[in-house]
């Protein structure tokens, strides 16, 4: 069996996976690791957890920061962990072990999902997930697009508004997480409150992104100028992808994008068709809510894993 994990900042998901490509076992477990040999401590239990008394063929790990096209951790984030995590947890499961970016992992299984649905194989893609930050991944003829460091990718820190004094936790100013993140959201629904937006139905003086999709899905004026807003910046963002890679479909993931489904995929492909480069001549790629679940992470470490070691057939391999 391939084993997949996904460790964020405060839970560890886990699957198995058959020779197949077919999830046969679950686990999440919450966690409150940080530094390197703690996280390896609670990945190494989940492996164990899952695989019981049957032999591992390989471990995919998947985790949120910067990491190389060999593994490397170079930033990782809030878990605190850097350098070659991948020949720790290889010693102590017995096994190989690959180590992937989160939103490189999330977007194998996203697009394992849609041929598998649709029939359709796609070589050229985009993930953009809305989350309490803004992330993704970028595949460009059937390769992850990760740059040296492993930066490509980290698509919350695409500029889209005029730098300003409001610094984002890149350093920089003017990205996409900070007017699509759940925590820019949050800061600019605090604004609006300052300047008179009463949002009702018992939300808190401080609203959270959550309460802003809330109340835009009530119908509240100022939340549904919010999540536009969100939307204008995440067209502007893909609108410079399309120029860049030209990817077939863009997938939203993430719990703004699928607590807002119903507006903001929409207003997004909105934004895009108005905004869109070379009208005429090619058309905007569709924006889909990636619709696999809190998994998907752990799922696409486990396919990278087993696709390094024996890779998938032609219709599903993708390259990094």
């Amino acid at each position: 069996m391939h084993i997949g994990l996904d460790i964020g900042g405060s839970k560890v998901a886990a699957v198995a996976v058959d020779a197949a490509g077919r999830v046969v076992a679950e686990d999440w477990q919450a966690h409150h690791a940080q530094g390197n040999a703690a996280v390896a401590a609670e990945l190494v239990a989940a492996a164990a957890r899952l695989a019981g008394s049957d032999p591992i063929d390989s471990v995919g790990v998947s985790v949120s920061g910067l990491v190389r096209r060999d593994g490397t951790i170079t930033s990782g984030a809030s878990l605190r962990i850097v350098g070659d995590l991948g020949s720790d947890l290889a010693t102590s499961l017995g096994t190989t072990v690959r180590v992937v970016n989160d939103g490189d992992a999330t977007l194998r299984s996203v697009l394992d999902r849609h041929e598998t649905e649709t029939g359709e194989r796609v070589r050229d893609a985009v993930l953009l997930t809305l989350g309490t930050g803004v992330g993704g991944a970028m595949v460009a003829d059937g390769r992850v697009v990760d740059g040296v460091t492993g930066l490509a990718g980290e698509l919350g820190h695409l500029p889209v508004l005029p730098p300003t004094d409001a610094r984002c936790v890149c350093g920089s100013s003017g990205c996409l997480e900070q007017v699509a993140g759940g925590k820019g959201i949050g800061v600019l629904a605090a604004q609006a409150v300052e300047t008179g937006w009463a949002p009702g139905h018992g939300v808190a003086a401080n609203p959270s992104a959550k309460d802003v999709v809330e109340a835009a899905l009530r119908g509240d004026p100022v939340a549904t100028g919010l999540l536009d807003q969100a939307a204008v910046a995440c067209a502007q963002a893909i609108r410079a992808i399309c120029v860049t890679i030209e990817p077939a479909v863009v997938f939203l993931g993430g719990s703004i994008a699928h607590g807002a489904a119903e507006l903001l995929p929409a207003r997004i492909e909105h934004h895009l068709h108005r905004r869109w480069s070379f009208a005429g001549l090619t058309t905007p790629p569709p924006v889909r809510l990636d619709a696999i679940g809190p998994f998907a992470a752990a799922i696409g470490a486990a396919l990278l894993a087993g696709d390094h070691l024996s890779p998938a057939p032609a219709t599903a391999t993708l390259l990094v």
